[in-house]
């Protein structure tokens, strides 16, 4: 059997769009909370920053399924108990990757304000179905 010794270019491309994104995401939420913006510069802040993690979100399940069929390098020489706290933080923040994006979508589809996402203001981004769904939104949402 082949042991790879190296991680696959589209593993590493991946690695790094999701990472940027994950870095750009931060900056924008941190202007767009932070920083004293003009009405339509905000919204269009939070466009991008919708896009941006839905784009995050699609590259985080390509990542996944790229992993699921083609074996990473071994991890190097440590023990088991290492090994083992390697592969939770590994699950952990890959569920992360997932969580939060989810949660930010959720959010955006039980807003009281009903704003359309487009992303990169090209692609119509649905709400999710059984969210958008929901009565009461008017109140500030279900939580």
């Amino acid at each position: 059997m082949h042991v790879n010794s190296r991680y696959h270019a589209i593993s590493i491309a991946l690695h790094w769009l999701i990472a940027i994104g994950i870095l750009g995401l931060v900056g924008l939420g941190l202007a767009m909370t932070h920083l004293a913006l003009p009405p339509m510069l905000k919204f269009q802040l939070y466009q991008l920053h919708k896009s941006v993690g839905i784009t995050v979100l699609l590259a985080v399940l390509l990542r996944i399924l790229w992993r699921i069929t083609h074996r990473p390098p071994a991890l190097p020489m440590m023990g088991k108990f290492e090994q083992n706290v390697a592969e939770a933080a590994h699950i952990a923040l890959y569920l992360l990757m997932v969580c939060l994006p989810m949660t930010g979508w959720a959010l955006v589809s039980v807003s009281p304000f009903n704003l359309p996402t487009v992303l990169y203001s090209v692609i119509p981004w649905p709400h999710l179905p059984i969210l958008a769904t929901l009565k009461d939104n008017a109140g500030g949402g279900v939580f």
